[in-house]
């Protein structure tokens, strides 16, 4: 808790870290409500430019625009054909219950993730060999897993075209070989940062200049809170053992990359300054961006007649100038408009693209450990049952992968890429 109450201190006599604070909620809340952008667009459009930013701003940049972006979801016009959290959309000072539910369970998620990170990191840096950080990322493969058999088939083949490609992919989380199918013109092909912002900002950003809409992430207001206590409570994974299971989780991977770190038990040691000003940021922001909400939703209206087009145009411009100044090339540019084309193809086919993502970042972390059991003197993938951590986490992946599989939460989603007649584009 010591560390929380230093990076509160520190957030409020900092006036850049209080702006950016400021501006991320924001950014989060409007998300919300204009149609075509998301956070995760927004987030990755906004990767290239968090280079030149010290690590604790990027920290409180990011996961304040993810909490503020779930509170945002709740106050999109019921003219628009979605629920709202009040009946009226008129300002208030006065919370409704549906904020206020908001709020708490944001800050239930913020608070486990606070009491329990440190010692989690600190239990897995003293505990952990390389068997059990294989069986780690088996275990989250196991819920990924889970989760694409729910969307059938085509999820199936998405997350297996991600693991396909994190072993190929040259990314930030793993110097490992490649696998050069024996080309060595494979050297110098696609690298993870412009793959990421392909796939998470180019069909949005095409969607929304064509005015073709999509739902992709639109929880209904009874589902608001548990998102907010989940999006929170996935900092655990995150800080703790550098599991992303979030599309954000993994803009938020590749963003400290950029800065020669990594998520894992060594965070919290390696930047102190930057994992608790993570938390904190989780904390505040589940308590002021619902009430900020609630206070701006009578701009929902006017920020709903914005175009489309207008903000396809937006997102384009800067997703191309921020991955320019990564290498100062127009190839690295190219390269993220192929992925963004493949991207936008591929999910008009139904394929989701998150398992994609998320199977190419899990792989990278993965398959190095793997690599290291397997050299192990005389162990062996058997060997892993052996060791009571190792047996668990298995066991459990297996367990939670059918649990997902079979567990649904409220009425059938639309499936991405299918038209709605609501235009939210969230």
């Amino acid at each position: 808790m010591e560390g929380l109450i230093d990076a509160t201190l520190t957030l409020l006599i900092d006036p850049v870290a209080l702006l950016i604070f400021a501006c991320a909620m924001g950014g989060g809340l409007v998300t919300g409500i204009i149609p075509g952008l998301s956070t995760t667009a927004l987030a990755g459009v906004a990767l290239p430019l968090t280079a030149a930013l010290p690590l604790p701003y990027v920290m409180v940049m990011y996961w304040t625009l993810f909490i503020s972006g779930v509170a945002g979801g709740h106050l999109v016009p019921a003219e628009d054909g979605r629920q709202t959290a009040s009946p009226s959309l008129r300002r208030s000072a006065v919370p409704s219950p549906a904020t206020l539910r908001i709020v708490l369970s944001g800050v239930i998620g913020a608070m486990l993730a606070v009491l329990l990170t440190e010692g989690l990191a600190g239990y897995v840096f003293f505990g952990f060999k390389a068997p059990e950080v294989f069986c780690l990322g088996f275990f989250a493969l196991a819920v990924v897993a889970g989760a694409a058999s729910r969307t059938g088939v085509k999820g199936w083949l998405a997350l297996l075209l991600g693991l396909l490609l994190g072993s190929s992919v040259v990314g930030l989380i793993t110097d490992s070989p490649r696998y050069l199918f024996g080309g060595l013109d494979m050297l110098a092909t696609i690298t993870f940062v412009p793959l990421l912002i392909g796939f998470v900002v180019m069909p949005g950003m095409i969607d929304a200049a064509t005015n073709k809409l999509v739902v992709l992430d639109s929880p209904s207001v009874n589902h608001t809170p548990l998102s907010a206590a989940a999006t929170n409570a996935a900092l655990l994974p995150l800080v703790a053992f550098g599991l992303p299971l979030s599309v954000g989780a993994v803009v938020m991977i590749a963003a400290v990359g950029l800065q020669g770190m990594e998520f894992g038990p060594l965070f919290l040691i390696e930047a102190e300054e930057a994992g608790w000003a993570l938390l904190a940021s989780a904390v505040w922001a589940s308590i002021f961006a619902p009430l900020v909400g609630n206070l701006m939703a009578s701009s929902a209206l006017f920020l709903r007649k914005i175009p489309g087009s207008v903000v396809g145009a937006g997102l384009f411009v800067i997703a191309v100038a921020g991955v320019y100044t990564l290498d100062s090339g127009m190839h690295i540019d190219y390269t993220m408009l192929a992925c963004g084309l493949a991207a936008y193809l591929l999910r008009q086919q139904g394929y989701p693209l998150a398992f994609i993502i998320l199977g190419i970042v899990l792989t990278q972390i993965s398959e190095p450990a793997f690599a290291n059991v397997v050299s192990l003197p005389d162990a062996g993938v058997l060997e892993m049952l052996h060791r009571p951590v190792s047996a668990v986490l298995i066991a459990s992946g297996l367990v939670v992968m059918a649990a997902v599989a079979m567990w649904r939460v409220g009425p059938p989603t639309v499936p991405e890429g299918e038209e709605t007649d609501d235009h939210t584009g969230r």
